[in-house]
């Protein structure tokens, strides 16, 4: 690839382009070995990566000591800042500079390592000025003082010094790497990965600058220079940048990619038992990246006043048959005294002493439903109901079926989830759900529940990735000939569950048959109020509206009683 593109390439944005095919190369290449690509470059060389805090930009000096102080705290043992004004500032912005590092040194003390970053902002004589009022702070160096070609002027600051110089950040290929060391212009190496080359190439550049003894510490860390640094003696500490709220810069990747270790005590580590590079994009960026520019009125849509409409927001696109809808119920106490009520053998249960199952069962989930992390917990009550043929959308009918008695509303938030191809589940996000179920015919005995729940069900309009599942506000509402029925606040969200959402999962997906790769999964999570429970009988045409805070326009759908005669179902023998 460097040959093909030396006519217009060689440094910049073609070796660039290069290093992200190389990089993605090492990823697969780890992924198949099913090894971690720090022990394809030879293996780890340290227990974790020490790592230094690169933030510290030239802000108001009470600002910049705070931050100073807040890394110190974290437990950082290193950190870097950036310089804030150059040659056209003159003498003024000379000391304005000093007053940046004197700050820092003086928050964080002298047992902390100071890296000062000049960004290829000053020329040389500017540097040889600033260098010595730069000397008394111990800076452990002094990046980029002038532009990276100028080898030179480096070699001449490095030599006329005591502060250490760096670079490298901005060299692309071995070659320049070569210059920089036979010319002994820098005491430490930064290439950084994605711009060398990749990794084939920065191993070569980290063997080259070990044969001269100056240390590599990768500009920028992240998992491409991680791996580099983990498997080399010659790299002493990465970069890390902290996390912060940006939509552009060093700090964007955070919000791309999934996988980056966070820093804990100014150490990160790689997972050993994590294949390639441990990234991957988030399911957030596969979606922008895969919309395209074509816009529709939503309005229109969800108000079934265009010609498009809605469809359920998952489904399996192949097999409607490998989307599996079930749920855990019993976890909110009102529809457990819901279910208290409708299943007693007493008027009033809990004064006789005479506890249902129902009632048992929310007991156990409250006393072993939420089990310390890494804990199995009390098992849930678990029910299925069907696949997605029985998925319904916003907007359309939920069916009580001939033979049914009765059907009533179960407003809930579904969990999503999609089976990996190694048959570890993943959450895809959630959505309002309407779990339609027939109480009446439950209501007989608690052994009709797994029937009684084989009925139609909505998702949707909305998929909700990653939203706040803490404590959700939530209105059902029921109108009958356009006027308002029945409405109720209610609430959901794992403080208002007996059972964790892990402790939910876990018992879900113990069963094998339920981590088949590509298979879809949608569980309802309970509800927290039944209008059943409070005598509402729900009729042909009635309308079912179920709304929660934060996700999204609330799910409507009416009710379609199927009045054709129930009809004999008989099995025809192939003998």
């Amino acid at each position: 690839m460097y040959r093909k593109t030396m006519a217009f390439g060689r440094k910049g944005i073609a070796m660039a382009a290069i290093s992200a095919v190389d990089i993605a190369l090492w990823d697969i290449l780890g992924k198949s070995a099913k090894q971690p690509v720090y022990r394809l470059l030879g293996g780890r060389t340290k227990s974790r990566i020490p790592v230094y805090a690169s933030r510290l930009y030239s802000s108001p000096l009470d600002q910049l000591a705070a931050e100073a102080k807040r890394y110190e705290d974290e437990g950082y043992k290193a950190v870097k800042l950036r310089f804030g004004w150059g040659p056209n500032d003159g003498a003024a912005g000379m000391q304005r500079n000093v007053d940046l590092v004197r700050t820092v040194r003086e928050t964080v003390g002298d047992e902390i390592d100071i890296m000062a970053d000049a960004y290829m902002g000053w020329t040389l004589d500017y540097a040889k000025r600033m260098l010595p009022l730069l000397e008394p702070f111990q800076l452990r160096w002094l990046e980029e003082p002038v532009i990276p070609d100028e080898i030179h002027g480096y070699a001449e600051l490095r030599r006329s010094s005591r502060i250490p110089i760096a670079g490298g950040e901005h060299e692309f290929t071995i070659y320049g790497f070569r210059q920089l060391l036979e010319a002994q212009a820098v005491d430490y190496i930064q290439f950084d990965t994605n711009r060398v080359g990749g990794i084939t190439q920065a191993r070569k550049i980290a063997a080259l600058a070990e044969a001269h003894s100056i240390p590599v510490i990768p500009h920028a860390g992240q998992m491409h220079n991680y791996h580099i640094v983990m498997a080399s003696l010659n790299s002493p500490m990465a970069e890390y940048f902290p996390v912060v709220d940006v939509e552009v810069g060093n700090e964007l990747f955070w919000y791309i990619f999934d996988g980056e270790p966070r820093a804990k005590g100014g150490f990160v580590d790689l997972d050993e038992n994590v294949a390639g590079l441990g990234l991957r994009t988030t399911f957030a960026d596969t979606i922008a990246r895969s919309a395209t520019h074509e816009k529709f009125a939503y309005d229109p849509i969800y108000n079934a006043e265009s010609e498009w409409k809605l469809l359920p927001p998952i489904d399996h696109p192949e097999e409607r048959a490998r989307c599996f809808i079930s749920g855990t119920g019993l976890t909110h106490l009102g529809s457990a005294r819901d279910r208290q009520a409708m299943h007693a053998k007493a008027l009033n249960a809990e004064e006789s002493e005479e506890l249902t199952d129902s009632m048992r069962m929310f007991r156990w989930g409250v006393e072993g439903g939420r089990p310390p992390a890494g804990h199995i917990g009390a098992p849930p009550e678990w029910f299925y109901k069907g696949t997605g043929s029985i998925l319904c959308a916003h907007g359309e009918p939920l069916e009580v079926p001939p033979f049914a008695e009765d059907g009533g509303e179960e407003a809930e938030i579904a969990a999503i989830y999609i089976i990996g191809r190694d048959g570890r589940p993943f959450r895809i996000g959630m959505a309002i759900g309407n779990e339609f179920s027939d109480h009446c015919f439950e209501k007989k005995n608690y052994l009709n529940l797994a029937a009684s729940k084989l009925r139609t069900c909505s998702i949707g309009p909305e998929l909700v990735i990653n939203p706040e599942f803490a404590s959700v506000a939530g209105e059902v509402t029921i109108q009958r000939n356009g006027r308002s029925l029945w409405t109720k606040q209610v609430r959901t969200g794992e403080a208002e569950m007996c059972h964790s959402l892990q402790n939910i999962e876990h018992h879900h997906f113990k069963f094998v048959q339920h981590r088949h790769p590509g298979d879809i999964h949608v569980h309802f999570l309970g509800a927290d109020s039944l209008s059943f429970g409070e005598g509402i009988r729900l009729k042909d045409g009635d309308v079912l509206q179920v709304g929660f805070d934060g996700f999204g326009r609330p799910l409507r759908n009416f009710v379609h009683v199927d009045r054709t005669p129930s009809q004999i179902v008989t099995a025809v023998s192939l003998a």
